[in-house]
């Protein structure tokens, strides 16, 4: 079977039915719907293509993405040239832009050692990768208050002026959930508990709740999507503190 990227050093053993979810949301009212390669296809394909922005935990989603589209098709996808994967059923590609800060740099810049951060020039690659659907994350490299919300900012502000017709989800930041070990096999938590603060791990959800703010009043166009508070009861959904295991539970987003 395959698994796209390198990032499964999970407990369980992947067999064909592993990615092959059935999400339903307890509620007479609401059912969420099984993932559609060809829906996503049919929605996004006409106004361009998908890139996925952020730290490490963006590019797991990325490679999340792509293995619902290879069950959901029956198909492989192409593996990543220079970052950029063509989907199957459809005429559709994905892109990782993994840019620690979401800075708004020219220059690709690999790993500071000084701030263990990564940079790529992601905005270089918005037009000519043919981006209509941009999906940002901020990541969990903390930094305080002032400088996280001018950065965030600046990014949706250029994006507002310089790419008005892409189209853009905020993905909200998850804690890391140091109690991970051992849980592979344990049930969802009921509540979310303490956080670790020494990665700044308790500012996380108030960092959220700033830019949700920000969206509000100043980039009503963006969609936020809020995945704190289920991702914060899967301490068994983790390979580490802060990285989820694929496939897993970020099919849900």
């Amino acid at each position: 079977m395959k698994i796209y990227g390198i990032h499964n050093p999970c407990a369980w053993v992947l067999d064909g039915n592993v990615l092959k979810y059935d999400w339903n949301i307890i509620s007479a009212h609401h059912k969420l719907l099984p993932f559609s390669s060809k829906g996503l296809c049919d929605m996004v394909a006409p106004s361009g293509n998908i890139m996925i922005v952020g730290d490490s935990t963006s590019g797991l989603y990325e490679e999340s993405l792509a293995n619902e589209f290879l069950h959901s098709a029956q198909q492989g996808c192409t593996e990543p040239v220079d970052s950029v994967r063509v989907l199957p059923t459809c005429n559709l590609t994905i892109s990782l832009g993994r840019n620690d800060h979401l800075t708004l740099t020219n220059i690709s810049i690999g790993l500071n050692m000084e701030k263990n951060v990564v940079y790529d020039a992601w905005i270089n690659k918005l037009i000519p990768n043919n981006v209509g659907l941009l999906i940002l994350n901020r990541g969990a490299h903390y930094v305080e208050d002032s400088e996280f919300l001018e950065g965030v900012n600046n990014t949706l502000s250029y994006l507002a002026t310089n790419h008005p017709n892409i189209s853009i989800i905020w993905r909200n930041t998850y804690a890391g959930l140091p109690s991970y070990a051992h849980h592979a096999f344990s049930p969802p938590l009921t509540k979310i508990e303490e956080v670790d603060a020494k990665w700044h791990y308790e500012e996380f959800a108030h960092q959220n709740m700033l830019v949700h703010k920000l969206i509000k009043e100043y980039y009503p166009q963006v969609l936020y999507l809020d995945i704190y508070r289920p991702m914060m009861l899967r301490r068994d959904a983790h390979y580490d503190a802060i990285h989820l295991c694929v496939p897993g539970i970020m099919s849900l987003w």
